[in-house]
């Protein structure tokens, strides 16, 4: 396994809160960019990921297998991302908080699922 560890998912109340009106969307969508962004968390593509020598993220082609992953640092960050969405919905109230607990985070947990 590769020996680093992926960033601590903390200050997501800076993140507006997200209601579920169209018109918010937007705001709440540069906001969770901006929390990505600012914390060079690796969350820009699934797959497999290393750090680089710049507190940063390299995202890698599909490794031969799990061993040559490994050898060359690497960890696949679908469950970092499913961490990252359970998180980040926390921020969301009324009818985005409804629609969340009802059916959202099953999509996610199933499209993950499908990725890792």
């Amino acid at each position: 396994m590769a020996n680093w560890e992926f960033p601590p998912l903390v200050g997501v109340e800076t993140i507006k809160s997200f209601n579920g009106d169209a018109d918010k969307l937007d705001d709440f969508a540069v906001s969770v960019e901006a929390y990505i962004y600012s914390r060079e968390l690796p969350l820009r593509h699934g797959g497999w990921v290393k750090p680089d020598e710049d507190d940063g993220w390299i995202y890698c082609p599909l490794p031969a297998s799990d061993a040559a992953a490994a050898q060359e640092g690497m960890r696949k960050n679908y469950i970092y991302s499913k961490r990252f969405c359970m998180v980040l919905a926390e921020r969301f109230t009324d009818a985005a908080r409804e629609w969340w607990i009802t059916a959202g985070k099953d999509m996610v947990s199933k499209l993950l699922e499908a990725c890792s």
